[in-house]
């Protein structure tokens, strides 16, 4: 799952991959990896919901996912990038 969701950000490349990325189911299991114990993963998950929800159908998918309590828990997280992947998350 993790290798999975860390390919999400190639994918997302174009508008057409980040509306796939949705309708895969994506978000629920990007969501699920804000919270694993390994930072590179945090900051890569939080990176793919960013460039997910540059679309309307990936701020609606983030919502429905719950994504923002998550994203904002991370703002304190000891990692730099995994704070400012979470910030820019926050669509």
């Amino acid at each position: 799952m993790r290798t999975n969701a860390l390919s999400v950000n190639k994918l997302e490349l174009e508008l057409e991959g980040k509306d796939k990325a949705v309708d895969v189911g994506a978000m629920s299991e990007l969501v699920s990896l804000l919270k694993d114990d390994d930072t590179g993963v945090r900051a890569q998950a939080a990176g793919a919901i960013m460039t997910i929800t540059i679309t309307t159908k990936g701020k609606y998918s983030a919502i429905e996912a719950g994504a923002i309590p998550s994203l904002v828990q991370l703002l304190d997280d000891p990692e730099s990038e995994v704070r400012l992947n979470a910030l820019k998350g926050q669509f």
